[in-house]
């Protein structure tokens, strides 16, 4: 099972290992409450620990380039917001009007974005647990 495990971290990313991992050691230990095998072939597997990835972020250069490019996009003002707030993509595409306050220069996140298909339409859920209902200020458009 080691074996298979660092087969699988040459191919795919970390996160998808340990996520797959999590799975399977799961359906076997319950294989074992079952009585459909007398030990799981997980235990004792060394995961290897994710690497830490350093985040970049553009410079101020970068970004004036980007929305310069950008300021004839219908999107430039969700540009604008998502670059100034650091909001992240569902949290801008859960936003409505009820959550600005122009006069008071305030938006609120009240519900963010989690599944658009077609099968089951758009779900919104409540924001992360470390942003509920983040306030953030509106600047002005340049």
């Amino acid at each position: 099972m080691q074996k298979a495990v660092a087969a699988l971290y040459r191919k795919l990313a970390p996160e998808t290992v340990r996520g797959a991992y999590i799975v399977l050691r799961a359906a076997l230990r319950r294989a074992v409450d079952w009585g459909l095998i007398a030990k799981a072939p997980t235990k004792g597997v060394k995961i290897p620990q994710g690497e830490e990835r350093e985040m970049r972020v553009w410079t101020e250069e970068e970004v004036a380039r980007f929305l310069e490019a950008a300021r004839k996009s219908k999107h430039y003002p969700l540009f604008v917001l998502a670059l100034s707030t650091g909001m992240r993509l569902g949290e801008l595409l859960g936003l409505k009007w009820e959550d600005v306050d122009l006069e008071a220069g305030f938006l609120q996140v009240k519900r963010t974005l989690a599944d658009r298909s077609a099968v089951k339409g758009v779900i919104f859920q409540t924001p992360k647990p470390e942003r509920p209902g983040g306030r953030f200020p509106l600047i002005p458009l340049r």
